[in-house]
């Protein structure tokens, strides 16, 4: 993808169900803030506008859900979310970034902190 953002399929458990996750990645890319509707990160050093992450997750989790319905596949749950692996939810409000994602449905760096240091992955669950 040529806004260096990956689009990742997590299973968490079939009985949840498929998460699709959009992540930003930190130390690389600089978070810089919300300007017009978008995201805009430091690449390479360079200032580049990105979409809003959490809408390209939810598009690609319909089109997934759209695929799973019309299949032989058992209903599968279908969620979506954002991370923003290099700063705080303080931090990407500081920065407007609430002016642009629904914070409430996406994962921080302190959360993934946390999950890793305690080998507990459910409190990632919340945005859901």
């Amino acid at each position: 993808d040529d806004q260096r953002i990956d689009v990742l399929l997590q299973f968490l458990d079939p009985r949840l169900g498929v998460l699709v996750i959009e992540v930003l990645k930190g130390g690389a890319n600089a978070l810089l803030g919300a300007l017009r509707g978008t995201i805009r990160l430091e690449v390479d050093g360079r200032e580049q506008e990105v979409d809003n992450p959490l809408e390209r997750a939810t598009r690609f989790a319909v089109s997934l859900r759209e695929a799973i319905a019309s299949s032989e596949v058992p209903a599968t749950p279908v969620g979506a979310a954002a991370v923003f692996s290099g700063v705080s939810r303080a931090e990407a409000e500081q920065l407007g970034v609430a002016d642009v994602v629904d914070l409430d449905h996406c994962i921080f760096k302190p959360d993934l902190d946390d999950a890793i240091s305690e080998s507990n992955a459910a409190p990632l669950l919340r945005v859901f």
